[in-house]
């Protein structure tokens, strides 16, 4: 066996490197999981604005829209042309504080509008 240059490495040279270079990197990740868990810190159950919008708020409301507009409620709505149903259910929402998400509204008038088409 002729004797190895020093300019050739062992396949073995630079693993314990590499080795140390793939604990580091686990323990960067291990170390920014941690933080965005403790940013991330939810308490348990519902969230603040996933509550429900009672169906009969939604059908009296319906109601005064259709009789005050003379239109008929709708679920949709239009960012650059405000004036629907479901934005005056936002806007209600929002002068009042009321702790409810965008989710939580279009849910409520999605299933009043289906309901009071059921009754007719």
């Amino acid at each position: 066996m002729p004797p190895q240059s020093s300019s050739v490495k062992p396949p073995t040279d630079g693993l314990g490197e590499q080795l140390q270079q793939a604990v580091d990197g686990v323990a960067a990740l291990e170390a920014a999981a941690s933080l965005v868990v403790q940013w991330n810190q939810k308490p348990r159950g519902n969230q603040k604005g996933s509550g429900r919008l009672p169906l009969i708020c939604v059908f009296v409301l319906a109601s005064f829209y259709e009789k005050t507009t003379g239109l008929k409620p709708t679920t949709s709505t239009h960012a650059k042309k405000p004036g629907g149903f479901v934005d005056l259910i936002l806007a209600i929402r929002d002068t009042f504080g009321i702790p409810l998400g965008d989710d939580a509204v279009f849910r409520a008038v999605k299933i009043a509008l289906r309901d009071l088409k059921r009754l007719q």
